[in-house]
């Protein structure tokens, strides 16, 4: 029996399988027969690909934080170094780029670029995360802790691998792999 509206439920779910990793069949789109078919592909065990799952985390970390740019803007306009010109549009073109960013690492064709991009935005911040280290006390609403505020440094470093590891094609050689 013929049910269009179970095959269009079921589509998300294809995908969703298809982004893991799992191949779907063509006929897991069609009626009847293809609706068992997606039913045993979406109960099967789905081998999870790490280098796919540290994208969708990645660009939900860049998208998250980008969008927080926007939501709660004075936070971030507190922590532009004194003495840039226009702290909010440095704040809204920053949320941005980590939006657009986070988005590409999610698209073969501009994963590379993605990557670049987002490891160049790193290193644009890089001031700001150090201005906060040095001056707590000039930050208005800063309420973390010194310490936090220093490990943060090396932590663009971190931030900075996860980015190149997560963009770049795993090579056959297992380079990316740990075994």
């Amino acid at each position: 029996m013929h049910d269009p509206i179970a095959e269009r439920a079921a589509l998300p779910a294809l995908v969703a399988l298809d982004e893991l990793g799992v191949a779907a069949h063509p006929a897991s789109v069609l009626p009847g027969k293809g609706a068992q078919e997606l039913a045993r592909l979406r109960s099967a065990p789905v081998p999870l690909d790490r280098q796919r799952v540290s994208r969708v985390v990645l660009a939900a970390f860049f998208v998250g934080a980008g969008t927080l740019h926007f939501l709660k803007p004075d936070a971030y306009e507190a922590v532009v170094v004194p003495g840039l010109p226009y702290p909010r549009e440095i704040v809204w073109i920053s949320g941005a780029a980590e939006i657009v960013g986070g988005l590409g690492v999610l698209s073969r064709p501009a994963r590379p670029w993605a990557g670049w991009w987002l490891i160049a935005l790193l290193v644009a911040v890089f001031p700001s995360n150090v201005y906060m280290a040095i001056s707590p006390e000039e930050i208005r609403g800063l309420s973390v802790p010194p310490v936090l505020l220093w490990l943060r440094l090396p932590l663009q470093a971190v931030l900075i691998a996860w980015v190149w590891r997560a963009t770049t094609p795993a090579r056959a050689s297992g380079a990316h792999r740990r075994h």
